[in-house]
């Protein structure tokens, strides 16, 4: 991330994956989004199932 956003002059990174590709472990790894990090990505059937509840 420190890389992409050096080169680029971003502040604020999105990303966007699908279910395998940003897991929970994943995202306990990288950076909180009060650090410039954000993410975009789909829930698996039992986790809409759970909340629809």
């Amino acid at each position: 991330m420190a890389k992409i956003r050096q080169r680029f002059g971003l502040t604020r990174v999105t990303l966007v994956g699908d279910r395998d590709m940003i897991t929970q472990a994943r995202i306990r790894e990288d950076p909180a989004p009060s650090e410039g990090l954000s993410w975009v990505t789909a829930l698996r059937a039992p986790q809409i199932q759970a909340l629809a509840q």
